[in-house]
């Protein structure tokens, strides 16, 4: 065995033998060690000074451990302070200790404040697998409610800050004076009045880890010495908005989920069916008679590259490199292949006139795109160069086909347009998830429902857009006429004149190359060119660097079957 094979071997065993020893511990650990809470009970007595006294029974399953101490967080956002705090259990009282203390003695516990709120905790023998009760006992001052219609007491009584359910609690209020309101919340409880100034609230189910069990018992007003706390004013504030929001989930957030739900729905078919009858009447073209299946000769005089952006409604590389062999073919340019070294070869581009007048736009901007201000230039000098003029050359093309009467506007323009309409729909479903969903949210769920629709619509509009520049009628009957044309040179089985093969070879290959069946075309020639036994020449336009330029005649040396070109490839 090669040694980096023992090497990966033994790394492999290392961490299968290893990987297990150093989690094995932790999660035993962590599924053995937890406690559970029997019960929660909490008697609570209002003093007419306005203080009241909170007594907390707990009963503690602890499961694994060792465990050696306790805490209790009482937050101090709603109470100026607590005091007279005493921890017991039924072995008897703990010993209070001076300050902040994390690890005390048994039967001692440390009273402090971290921020607003305050810390019991309390120290024990080690336990392990055993339930035990504590009681915890404190003094709270300022933290009742003045109202003219009565004084209340809110108080959470089972505390939130839990990692496991309370399967059982009551808790106890005994008021100053005769109680007129009771109230629990956050979970379902029994509330019964024991006498005029006793309130019994039971829990009819467990109290989910996080979840608290807060009540709330109101007597008359003038009872209890006492002002308002400067907090009451938040508090009040926060309550009514927490009332609300328990109305409204109760009688409007079903409504309205369900219609944003429908609004949504309908937004998404309404939004379809229109952009699909948006393509319908404003992007579709207009149907034309039945022409032939296929036609063999192109029926009319447009040119090559602006025949493939009539039929692809897009002026690209294949057009552009259309118009050059068909440049090259009507005598305006020269393509020659030369050596290079030992192995490569270049391309030369010369200019065989200087009257270019006569030529259209477009023609004219990719002559000046190939040879510059002079009359030749090699195909690697146009690298970094000739993708400068493409844009240029694009709207020349656009403008062509719109001159002409095929087009009634830029077909690339209409494009942008519903381009930037489809990223603004887009944007705005994104902004509506963002922002608005965020906001509104909280009130209506299915908010969140309306920013896809509207990313949708916008892929949509996008997917639509790219169809909808519509030819005129002129158009529409010129492309029908050069589809069938573009049919004929897929399919072509035989030469309709043997005689001519040459011209139709060179004149044919410009349209093969702006309809992007160049390929297609010159393997079904070849194979017509054989079965007619007819001899083809290279054209006149191009000179392969193995061959000597003819001295008169059609081409160079003769061939029995097509050797013409493959596609020069312009540089990006």
């Amino acid at each position: 065995m090669k040694a980096w094979r023992l090497r990966v071997l033994l790394f492999v065993l290392l961490a299968a033998l290893t990987i297990p020893l150093l989690a094995s511990p932790a999660s035993s650990v962590a599924q053995s060690k937890h406690v559970n809470w029997r019960r929660v009970d909490v008697d609570i007595t209002v003093h007419q000074d306005g203080t009241f006294t909170v007594v907390e029974t707990l009963d503690i399953e602890f499961v694994g451990g060792p465990f050696h101490f306790g805490y209790r967080r009482i937050p101090g956002d709603r109470l100026e302070k607590i005091a007279d705090v005493r921890v017991w259990d039924e072995n008897g009282e703990y010993r209070l200790l001076q300050g902040r203390v994390d690890e005390g003695p048994p039967r001692s516990f440390s009273v402090y404040t971290v921020g607003h709120d305050y810390y019991i905790r309390w120290f024990f023998a080690p336990i392990s697998n055993a339930t035990h009760t504590f009681r915890l006992s404190y003094r709270v001052y300022g933290g009742l409610r003045f109202y003219e219609g009565g004084d209340q007491l809110w108080w959470k009584a089972v505390f939130p800050d839990r990692s496991a359910p309370v399967l059982e609690s009551t808790v106890t209020v005994v008021a100053p004076g005769p109680v007129n309101t009771a109230a629990a919340y956050f979970v379902p409880a029994d509330v019964q009045k024991l006498n005029d100034h006793t309130v019994r609230f039971r829990a009819k189910t467990q109290i989910p880890a996080g979840t608290a069990f807060e009540v709330r018992v109101q007597w008359p007003h003038g009872i209890v010495a006492g002002t308002p706390a400067p907090w009451q004013a938040a508090a009040d504030a926060e309550a009514a908005r927490e009332e609300r929001m328990r109305i409204w989930n109760q009688r409007w957030r079903p409504l309205f989920d369900l219609l944003v739900a429908a609004l949504s729905l309908l937004l998404l078919t309404l939004g379809a069916a229109g952009i699909y009858l948006l393509w319908y009447t404003r992007g579709r073209d207009k149907p034309t008679q039945v022409f032939a299946e296929y036609l063999p000769e192109p029926p009319s005089d447009l040119p090559p590259g602006l025949a493939g952006t009539l039929l692809d409604e897009r002026a690209d590389l294949q057009d552009i490199l259309a118009t050059i062999v068909d440049l090259a073919r009507r005598g305006i340019l020269e393509i020659k292949e030369e050596k290079q070294g030992w192995h490569g070869t270049d391309f030369l581009f010369r200019l065989k006139t200087t009257a270019l007048d006569d030529l259209e736009p477009y023609e004219r901007e990719i002559v000046r795109a190939l040879v510059g201000g002079g009359t030749e230039r090699y195909l690697s000098d146009l690298k970094e160069k000739f993708y400068r003029h493409l844009p240029t050359i694009r709207d020349a093309l656009y403008d062509a086909v719109v001159q002409r009467g095929l087009f009634p506007e830029n077909p690339q323009e209409v494009r942008s347009r519903y381009s930037v309409a489809a990223i603004l729909l887009v944007v705005a479903g994104f902004l509506e998830l963002t922002f608005l969903a965020s906001w509104v949210g909280k009130w209506v769920d299915t908010m969140y429902c309306l920013g896809p629709v509207f990313i949708v619509l916008g892929i949509l509009l996008a997917i639509a857009g790219r169809f909808m520049p519509r030819k005129t009628e002129k158009g529409a009957e010129e492309a029908a006429k050069w589809r069938a044309f573009r049919t004929y040179l897929t399919k072509l089985q035989k030469l309709p004149d043997a005689k001519r093969a040459q011209e139709i070879l060179e004149r044919y290959l410009p349209y093969a190359i702006a309809f992007g069946v160049e390929t297609t075309f010159l393997k079904r020639f070849e194979r017509a060119a054989q079965e007619a036994g007819t001899v083809v020449y290279w054209p006149t336009w191009y000179q392969p660097y193995w061959t000597t330029p003819p001295t008169g005649g059609e081409g160079g040396r003769t061939h029995p079957v097509p050797p013409v070109p493959g596609r020069p490839v312009l540089p990006p």
